[in-house]
């Protein structure tokens, strides 16, 4: 239920594209909402914990769903979360998932995502699992937490090295409540192994 549905597809008359129909998302992206709630904040508005709460807690389900059938998002960020009518969050854009074997240790190597949301062992072409989606998480609590998209003022390969290389991670601002600040840490490990499980 956390997972954009899949309806049909049917091919775009006259050509050879395919088009997908999915669920319809009244309520856009989550980073239209953090757009528009940082219009808001300027007069005293903006996202409160809760409502970053419940975004949250439906990604989190969709992702420990993925990640319990053996699957990687790789490119989680809040653009890839729409929301119904209701303000339930959806997980969508599976362009890049991939399947991960069901061996122990089962990793990917290709180098898939955007770059500001990627974990260093991703940047750095090295074998990844589940953990990498962990830490993407953590860049979608930033952006809900700040209204802003991480890295904004480096240009994407300079953003990528810092991660990579020197374990930069954009900084948090001192409003944030102490238990999000954790998760976001913990999220945000260089060690993927150190990254909490979102599994059951």
């Amino acid at each position: 239920p956390f997972v954009t549905k899949y309806l049909a597809s049917t091919l775009v008359p006259g050509t050879s594209k395919l088009a997908i129909v999915m669920e319809y998302m009244a309520g856009g992206s989550a980073r239209h909402v953090v757009d528009e709630s940082a219009a808001e904040s300027e007069n005293g508005g903006g996202l409160g914990e809760g409502e970053i709460s419940f975004i949250t807690r439906d990604v989190l389900r969709a992702l420990a769903y993925l990640h319990d059938e053996g699957k990687i998002h790789r490119d989680v960020k809040a653009a890839n979360v729409l929301l119904t009518a209701d303000a339930e969050a959806r997980l969508a854009d599976f362009g890049v998932s991939g399947q991960m074997t069901h061996t122990l240790g089962a990793r990917r190597k290709t180098f898939t995502g955007t770059p500001f949301w990627m974990a260093p062992e991703v940047i750095r072409h090295e074998p990844y699992s589940k953990s990498a989606d962990v830490f993407s998480f953590g860049m979608i609590l930033f952006e809900l937490l700040t209204h802003q998209l991480p890295f904004a003022d480096q240009p994407a390969l300079q953003a990528a090295v810092a991660v990579a290389l020197a374990a930069a991670r954009p900084p948090l601002p001192d409003r944030c409540p102490p238990a999000l600040a954790r998760l976001v840490s913990l999220c945000w490990a260089s060690e993927s192994s150190e990254r909490p499980s979102f599994t059951y």
